[in-house]
């Protein structure tokens, strides 16, 4: 199998990248593997700097499982591969493992193109992107399947989208909804402990400006997100607390 398969990088947490507890933010994590996802599709040839403005791949569905917390100056590795693909379904795996190799963090997500001119979704030979016939057949962390119930949530916070929240793609960056999601949780949560696992599913796309109104539901350790408007709903979050202790 070819090394280009199955990407990897080194890396330092640096002291913009964690909270006030020290440990590694759960939107900074997201950032690193988009990163490194982008990176890699680029030596693959599933992405081209060229596409900006006209093609972009857009996160549909993710979920992340940390084991263990990543720290400030903790030095970690980074790995990616794609999953067997469909004609508009791109799945892509990512790994990131502690400097004696144990995993720290799991990660899996489901990617589709979009034509950014129209503003839909499209089949990426399209954009002339033909995907590796060899692949790494690893499922680190399944995708859940799960919907949160809006109607047994409390609206808590209406946000609209600036221009920091914006990315390439002209639409609200993935790791600014985690941003949104961490801002609704009780700081003492983070004092006891860190988010375990988190998952979500991103519904429909924010464009600048838009207004979307916050709900949340703590139920002993598990959180629920959703961000919605009166016609439509944004994305949804499920998370779960694991005390440092424990």
């Amino acid at each position: 199998m070819s090394n280009e398969l199955k990407w990897k990088k080194e890396k330092m947490i640096t002291y913009q990248e964690v909270d006030f507890t020290g440990n590694w933010r759960m939107a900074e994590i997201l950032k690193a593997c988009s990163d490194l996802a982008t990176e890699h599709a680029e030596i693959i040839k599933v992405w081209k700097p060229e596409m900006i403005g006209t093609y972009g791949w857009i996160l549909a569905k993710m979920a992340l499982e940390v084991r263990h917390p990543v720290r400030f100056e903790q030095k970690i590795r980074l790995l990616t591969w794609p999953g067997r693909p469909s004609k508009v379904i791109y799945p892509r795996y990512y790994q990131i493992v502690d400097e004696n190799g144990e995993t720290m963090i799991n990660a899996s997500s489901v990617w589709t193109m979009l034509d950014l001119k129209r503003r839909r979704i499209t089949m990426p030979a399209r954009a002339g992107v033909t995907f590796p016939e060899e692949i790494d057949p690893e499922v680190c962390l399944e995708l859940p399947d799960f919907s949160v119930d809006v109607q047994a949530l409390t609206k808590v916070m209406t946000r609209q989208v600036l221009y920091s929240d914006i990315d390439t793609n002209q639409h609200m960056n993935n790791a600014r909804y985690i941003e949104w999601v961490t801002d609704l949780l009780d700081l003492q949560r983070f004092k006891q402990g860190y988010i375990a696992r988190l998952a979500i599913n991103f519904k429909k796309e924010a464009a600048p400006l838009t207004i979307m109104d916050l709900y949340y539901r703590e139920t002993g350790d598990v959180f629920e997100v959703v961000g919605r408007d009166d016609q439509q709903i944004y994305f949804e979050v499920k998370g779960e607390w694991q005390n440092s202790d424990a």
